[in-house]
C-alpha cells in the first residue's frame, strides 16, 4: 500500500527519467504513469474546488491542466511537483469559469492558453478525521494538503470494495456534486438502507486503518 512518502518518491522519480526521455515514445510512456500516479490527486482538485459546472467538464479541464504542466514543470526548481500541477488545474478552472461567464474574452483567449505560476499553499498536515468528522462544513476549506488527501482516497481504492468506494467517495463530495442516497441505491442496485450501510463500513474501515497507522507510530 502506497504512503504519502512513497507517493511522492514515485513522482519524483518519474519525474527524473521524463526530464531525461530522449524520445517522444519515452515520454509518453513516462507521462502516462505519471498520470496514473496522480488521478487521485486530480479527482481530489476537482472536488476541491466548486464551479458551477459539470463535475465532467472540470475533471477533463484539470486532466489537461495536468497535462500540460509535466511539459512545463522544472524539476531542478524547489517547487513541489504536486503543488505546481494542483496550482495548474486550479488556476485551468477558475480561468474557465471567469470565461464561461465574459464571452468576448473566451474567444480571445481560449482556455486551454495556460500560465503555470507557483503556489503559495499552506503545507501542513491533514489528519483523516479532518476530512470526514464535518461532511457539512466548509470542504474546500480543509484542503490545503492534497498529497495527504490524494493518499486517503488511494488507501480507500485499495481498502475498500468497490460498491464501499463509490459510496465513501460520494459521501464526500461538496454540496449540488453529491449523489442522494436514491441515486446511487440505482446505480448500484441496492437498497437506500444498503447504501447507508456501505457509507458507515467503509468509513469505519478507514477511520481504523488510520488509527491503527497512528497507533504503529506512536
Amino acid at each position: 500500500m502506497a504512503t504519502n512518502i512513497q507517493y511522492r518518491e514515485r513522482n519524483e522519480e518519474l519525474i527524473e527519467q521524463l526530464a531525461g526521455a530522449v524520445t517522444e515514445e519515452e515520454r509518453d510512456q513516462i507521462e502516462s504513469e505519471l498520470y496514473k500516479v496522480n488521478v487521485p490527486l486530480i479527482h481530489i482538485t476537482v472536488l476541491a474546488y466548486q464551479f458551477p459546472f459539470d463535475y465532467d467538464d472540470r475533471f477533463s479541464i484539470c486532466t489537461e491542466a495536468f497535462s500540460k504542466a509535466l511539459r512545463g514543470f522544472d524539476h531542478t526548481k524547489e517547487t513541489a511537483f504536486a503543488t505546481y500541477v494542483t496550482t495548474a488545474m486550479r488556476h485551468a478552472l477558475t480561468k474557465y469559469h471567469r470565461d464561461q461567464h465574459n464571452p468576448k474574452r473566451w474567444s480571445e483567449h481560449p482556455h486551454t492558453s495556460l500560465d503555470f505560476i507557483t503556489s503559495d499553499l499552506i503545507q501542513r498536515e491533514l489528519t483523516f478525521h479532518d476530512l470526514i468528522a464535518d461532511p457539512d462544513g466548509d470542504y474546500p476549506k480543509k484542503i490545503e494538503q492534497l498529497e495527504v488527501v490524494s493518499q486517503v482516497l488511494q488507501v480507500a481504492q485499495e481498502l475498500l470494495s468497490p460498491k464501499q468506494y463509490k459510496c465513501f467517495v460520494n459521501y464526500i463530495k461538496p454540496d449540488g456534486e453529491r449523489l442522494s442516497q436514491d441515486e446511487i441505491a440505482n446505480e448500484l442496485k441496492v437498497s437506500q438502507m444498503h447504501v447507508s450501510r456501505l457509507t458507515r463500513q467503509g468509513i469505519q474501515k478507514l477511520k481504523d486503518h488510520f488509527r491503527d497507522m497512528e497507533g504503529s507510530r506512536s
